[in-house]
């Protein structure tokens, strides 16, 4: 048995152009009120602290000599390094630590394994990543 339908509570989707219930709209609103509050200055501001934390991060991955540089061309938070640390026990030991991070890239393509992916946002401390790095040194 089906339930009468109501006529008029259809919107079609594709007709909804108000509706801010859709993901496009709402991450559309939280842009605009993202980039309102935080203006100029503050999207410089977080973009200086997201490069000096991806590039704090990398030398001290660099410096542990587990990981070497994969590629030479700049970047400003996101980066990719090679490594022959056993992937499972990398994400296993970060992930235990309340860290996500560290992608094995190999698992997206063959032709990519040993290359992990790291990123850093402004929100992470010098702490956090000293933390992160020692955690990473100790896997064996």
């Amino acid at each position: 048995m089906s339930l009468p339908s109501r006529p008029g509570k259809h919107i079609r989707r594709e007709k909804a152009n108000s509706n801010i219930c859709s993901n496009q709209s709402l991450m559309a609103l939280y842009v605009t009120i993202y980039l309102a509050l935080m203006g100029p200055n503050g999207l410089k501001e977080v973009n200086e602290l997201s490069y000096q934390g991806a590039h704090y991060l990398y030398d001290r991955l660099i410096s542990t000599g587990k990981f070497q540089p994969a590629f030479d061309k700049p970047f400003l938070k996101e980066f990719c390094l090679m490594t022959n640390l056993p992937m499972a026990s990398i994400q296993e030991t970060l992930r235990e630590n309340g860290f996500l991070g560290a992608i094995p890239m190999g698992e997206y393509m063959d032709k990519f394994t040993g290359l992990v992916s790291f990123a850093v946002t402004e929100k992470r401390t010098k702490a956090e990543i000293d933390k992160l790095v020692s955690l990473l040194e100790a896997v064996a």
